[in-house]
């Protein structure tokens, strides 16, 4: 079986209430990650979740009416992080492309509202 070397989350977009997003805080511990809210300047916020190696990813947050939207482009190694953002984008139902790159070849899935709609495979002699 194919090891996955990286994930890549490219234009997704989430959509979580207060309370989704406190529940997830409370549960982002059971992945192995250390959780927590920064406040930006401007009065933005962002969710930090950090691995126990030092490694972080940062989830910017701007607040809607009564929604959180983070609209999120990164690359995950870590699978403790991979992880975590995985449970938060199926749990708030996210859309956009999830990239899961093996070596010689990469799994991309399409999603809309948490499910996903189609999956290509991209080998290295297509990109």
């Amino acid at each position: 079986m194919a090891q996955r070397l990286a994930t890549e989350y490219v234009q997704t977009t989430l959509q979580m209430t207060e309370q989704q997003l406190n529940q997830f805080l409370h549960s982002a511990e059971s992945c192995h990650v250390h959780p927590y809210v920064k406040v930006l300047d401007g009065g933005g916020q962002e969710i930090v979740l950090e691995d126990e190696s030092g490694e972080a990813v940062h989830l910017p947050l701007e607040r809607k009416g009564s929604l959180y939207i983070c609209e999120l482009s990164c690359r995950l190694v870590n699978p403790h992080l991979t992880n975590a953002v995985r449970k938060l984008f199926v749990a708030c139902k996210g859309d956009g492309i999830v990239n899961r790159i093996y070596q010689g070849f990469t799994m991309m899935y399409y999603y809309e509202k948490g499910s996903v709609r189609k999956i290509a495979e991209v080998t290295t002699s297509q990109s």
